[in-house]
């Protein structure tokens, strides 16, 4: 056993016994056991298992242009990129879920390096990171600022900023409205922070999953008329496809 392993064990064994912590540390999860019962995560490849502009998984043989895929060819978005790390579906599905209802902040910021690591990998060139922010009353709720941890992730490994420009008003969430009526949901709820030094500056958007873009679409647009950013490449953990990703998700998985 190497040295990384051993301060592996040694740190869940005093989580376990100490403070009562029961999960696996987030790093064996993702990268796999010895003994390869569990096989380690692979990020999807960009271009290859999803298109490189909508984030949309594309199908074997599918070709891929610089204008995007045949989905989303012909739409227009507020981004240059979205990336991402795979498919709402399987074990992702069920981390980001835990991150997101039960706070499991290790896992965010380790999937965030994760993230942060696709990023690199694909040539990001920006100045900061920014998360897509939650408000006020549902981040004391749920104990968490999962964006925010996830986006910390990504930005120590891409070696930027995070900059919290955001604020977020109160709405319904997107999960208890028609995909139909998110778009006009989520209309007006960003504002940009007095402070933020983000004018000119290329930034990376942060969320934790995308299932028909009507959030990113309405953050971009608020950094790019009240911030004046330059590009901006959206990077999210997960895409959420109903139809696709296997038997109907719980609502609560969806944003």
């Amino acid at each position: 056993m190497n040295w990384s392993a051993a301060l592996l064990n040694a740190g869940e064994c005093i989580e376990r016994e100490w403070i009562g912590v029961s999960r696996p540390h987030p790093a064996r999860l993702l990268d796999g056991d010895s003994r390869r019962t569990r096989p380690p995560f692979v990020p999807d490849a960009l271009g290859v298992a999803y298109c490189p502009r909508c984030g949309g998984s594309t199908g074997p043989g599918e070709y891929i242009e610089a204008t995007g895929c045949g989905a989303c060819r012909n739409r227009r978005h507020p981004w240059d990129r979205l990336l991402r790390l795979g498919r709402h579906h399987g074990d992702l599905r069920e981390w980001v879920h835990e991150i997101k209802f039960q706070a499991w902040d290790a896992m965010g910021m380790e999937l965030g390096k994760r993230l942060g690591r696709c990023l690199r990998d694909a040539g990001v060139q920006a100045d900061a990171v920014v998360p897509v922010p939650a408000s006020a009353w549902r981040r004391w709720r749920r104990g968490i600022d999962h964006s925010r941890i996830i986006a910390a992730g990504a930005a120590s490994v891409l070696g930027l900023p995070l900059a919290r420009a955001m604020k977020r008003q109160g709405r319904k969430p997107q999960r208890a409205v028609s995909p139909s009526q998110r778009r006009e949901n989520i209309r007006g709820a960003f504002s940009v922070k007095r402070m933020n030094f983000l004018r000119d500056c290329n930034v990376v958007l942060v969320d934790d999953v995308t299932t028909t873009r009507a959030t990113l679409t309405e953050a971009c647009r608020t950094l790019q008329r009240q911030a004046g950013v330059g590009s901006i490449t959206c990077a999210v953990l997960t895409v959420a496809e109903p139809g696709r990703d296997g038997p109907a998700q719980p609502a609560a998985d969806l944003f």
